[in-house]
């Protein structure tokens, strides 16, 4: 498992001496994610030490629950619609947070993985924050509303998706029968005030 990243203004250099490109951004910045994702890979955080007081849970708790739904935590898993990894990412998607690199490299790559979850999670955050605002505490079909559940919900339809979920007017389902809805109700109870420092 890759332990150590060496980072520069444009690229990420990992341990394996696999280079993948990001989207440039200040050192400073980078590695707030990087130490993330090696807590990820070394300490291997018990369920039990990282739940809060207030019984939210941790963004740790939010990516393993997350990724045992998409692909029972497989790092190297394909369906059959070409999604790619242990969160079930669209070759599009990876792209669109900067990340360019082959299929092949990506599936062996899990802590690629990470980085790529976390920036789409921080950017699909941003696009909604106005909806976070509005629509946090309230109920919309039965599902309370909070911002774990809005950013979970995007990951499975994306943030048009959600967005017509809070206004009432879709609850997408994919062939699996999961919903906006399924993603909104099982991850309603995850703290994501840290999500934007990494």
């Amino acid at each position: 498992m890759i332990k150590e990243f060496i980072i520069y203004t444009s690229l990420v250099v990992l341990a394996s001496g696999t280079v993948q490109r990001i989207l440039p951004r200040t050192e400073s910045q980078q590695l707030p994610i990087v130490e993330f994702v090696n807590n990820i890979s070394s300490s291997q955080v018990s369920i039990e030490d990282s739940v809060s007081k207030d019984n939210f849970k941790s963004i740790h708790e939010f990516l393993h629950k997350m990724a045992m739904i998409e692909s029972q935590d497989n790092s190297s898993a394909k369906n059959r619609f070409g999604m790619l990894g242990k969160y079930q990412f669209a070759p599009s998607t990876i792209r669109s947070v900067g990340v360019h690199t082959t299929k092949i490299a990506f599936l062996k790559d899990p802590n690629l993985q990470e980085i790529v979850m976390i920036k789409y999670m921080q950017n699909n955050r941003q696009e909604l924050l106005p909806y976070i605002r509005k629509y946090v505490g309230r109920t919309v079909n039965d599902i309370p509303i909070t911002e774990s559940g809005i950013i979970a919900g995007a990951h499975f339809a994306g943030t048009t998706g959600v967005i017509k979920f809070l206004r009432g007017l879709s609850n997408k389902h994919d062939a699996n029968g999961k919903s906006v809805a399924f993603y909104m109700k099982k991850f309603s109870n995850f703290d994501m005030t840290k999500l934007q420092e990494l």
